[in-house]
C-alpha cells in the first residue's frame, strides 16, 4: 500500500504542474481586471458554480421525489389489488371442489347451500343408503327438500354441484311456492333434488 502511494506521488506532481500550466493565462488575466470587473467575474462564476450544481446534484434528486410521491399511491392500490386477488384465491382454494377421496358428509352439502345463500329454514339434507352394491353405510344419493327456496339461488347452486361436491343432479321435482291462498309466489319454490354419485363410464 505505501508503494502505491508512494508510486502515484509523481504522477500527482506531474498533474499539478500541468493544471498549474494551465491556469496561469488565466490567473494573469484574472490579475489584470480591475476590482469591479473581478467581483463581475467572481459574481459569474458563483452563478455558474450554483446552476451546474443544481442541475447536475439537486434537480434530479427533487424530481426523483417528485415522481415517488405521485407514484407511490398507485404502488399502493396495486399492492392492495395483488393482496385483495391473493385472498380470494385462499379463499376460493377453500370452498373449492372436494378432493374426489374424501368421504361426502351431510355437513358438507349444508355447507355448500348456506355458501351459495340459502336461509338455514329453506332446506333440509337426509341421506339415502345404497341396499346393494356398495358398502355398508356407504351414501347412494343425497335428498335436499326446498321450502320458500329463491328459484335463482337454487339454478346457480345446481350448476356448481359437479365441481363443488363431486356430485350430480340426479333427480328434480319442484312446485312453484304459494301462499296460504292458493297465490303464486314470485321467486320461490317448494320441492326436492335428489343428488347422486357420477354414473362411472
Amino acid at each position: 500500500m505505501t508503494r502505491s502511494v508512494a508510486g502515484l506521488a509523481p504522477t500527482l506532481a506531474a498533474w499539478r504542474l500541468k493544471l498549474r500550466d494551465t491556469l496561469r493565462p488565466v490567473a494573469v488575466w484574472h490579475a489584470a481586471l480591475t476590482p469591479r470587473e473581478r467581483r463581475l467575474v467572481n459574481g459569474g462564476g458563483a452563478v455558474l458554480a450554483l446552476f451546474l450544481i443544481f442541475t447536475f446534484a439537486i434537480d434530479p434528486a427533487l424530481t426523483t421525489i417528485t415522481r415517488s410521491r405521485t407514484e407511490l399511491p398507485a404502488l399502493r392500490a396495486q399492492a392492495a389489488a395483488v393482496a385483495s386477488l391473493t385472498n380470494e384465491a385462499q379463499r376460493l382454494r377453500q370452498h373449492s371442489g372436494r378432493s374426489t377421496n374424501a368421504p361426502l358428509a351431510q355437513t358438507d352439502i349444508d355447507d355448500s347451500l348456506r355458501r351459495a345463500g340459502f336461509a338455514p329454514d329453506s332446506f333440509q339434507t337426509t341421506q339415502e343408503l345404497a341396499n346393494s352394491g356398495s358398502k355398508a353405510g356407504q351414501a347412494a344419493a343425497w335428498r335436499v327438500e326446498f321450502k320458500l327456496a329463491p328459484s335463482a339461488t337454487l339454478m346457480q347452486w345446481s350448476d356448481k354441484v359437479p365441481a363443488e361436491l363431486r356430485l350430480r343432479v340426479a333427480e328434480v321435482a319442484l312446485t312453484r311456492a304459494s301462499t296460504e291462498y292458493g297465490r303464486p309466489i314470485p321467486g320461490k319454490v317448494n320441492g326436492t333434488v335428489r343428488l347422486a354419485a357420477p354414473v362411472s363410464n
